[in-house]
């Protein structure tokens, strides 16, 4: 079996010009990270990261915050709410940030893939992963 190790990297725009790539060093490991998205803010970083041990499926969505210094910390696996026994990746958020989009392949999906969500409570926890019916409307977020 073939083993991948991705990894994130950043780039920054300074007078119209972008800059040489940088590696997010304190969030790829070891392990395959990607398909990250950021909130509106620059302060919550969204990835997932494969094949590691703590990991509930093969790919896990986990976060990251930026400290004052830019470095990110807390990196955390958001947990059994919102990752499953199957794979879990390309996050998106909300400019509100307080929906979290994502896509599953976990048992009671409709196809390979299926669009999720998960919706932040008033305490700034993650609510269940939700399937996201494609026949319905989307969600109401505030």
């Amino acid at each position: 079996m073939r083993k991948y190790d991705e990894d994130l990297f950043f780039s920054t725009l300074t007078d119209g010009v972008w800059n040489a790539p940088q590696e997010f060093k304190s969030i790829n490991t070891s392990y395959n990270e990607g398909s990250a998205c950021l909130s509106l803010d620059g302060k919550y970083l969204f990835f997932s990261r494969c094949d590691t041990p703590e990991s509930l499926g093969n790919c896990d969505l986990y976060s990251a915050e930026r400290s004052s210094d830019s470095t990110w910390t807390k990196i955390k696996n958001l947990g059994p709410k919102i990752n499953s026994s199957g794979w879990d990746s390309h996050p998106s958020l909300t400019h509100s940030g307080d929906t979290l989009f994502f896509a599953s392949n976990r048992v009671g999906s409709f196809g390979l893939s299926d669009i999720y969500y998960a919706i932040k409570n008033q305490k700034g926890e993650w609510g269940q992963a939700q399937m996201r019916d494609p026949l319905l409307t989307p969600p109401i977020v505030k």
